[in-house]
């Protein structure tokens, strides 16, 4: 008898997920029949370039566009100060060279560079 209540129990929480997705899919469907007829009203009042839903959808993108091209600026700039500190300090490398200083003074601009 417990297994034949389990059973039962299975088939209601079933039944209310298939519910629950057949409500979703017609509420889709629903929103689907509304976009289109609010774009072939859009097409026929307004111009091309003034459609509020091609306009809508142009601002999305830019925005997803944007959000992307933060992003890349952001490593740019993280990779341009990288490489101003490894050139700066391989300017200071050469100098130390040149003027014949000690090995300490090198080893400490190493430890320095890589602390920052």
């Amino acid at each position: 008898m417990g297994h034949n209540n389990r059973t039962n129990e299975e088939k209601s929480h079933h039944q209310a997920a298939d519910n629950l997705v057949n409500l979703f899919t017609k509420a889709n469907h629903d929103l689907l029949v509304v976009q289109y007829r609010l774009e072939k009203e859009f097409q026929q009042i307004y111009p091309d370039n003034a459609n509020p839903m091609k306009l809508v959808s142009r601002i999305k993108k830019i925005q997803e566009e944007l959000s992307s091209l933060t992003e890349q600026c952001r490593e740019l700039l993280s990779a341009k100060q990288v490489l101003f500190i490894f050139s700066s300090n391989l300017r200071n490398l050469r100098v130390l060279k040149l003027r014949g200083r000690h090995l300490t003074r090198l080893i400490q601009l190493v430890t320095n560079f890589n602390n920052k």
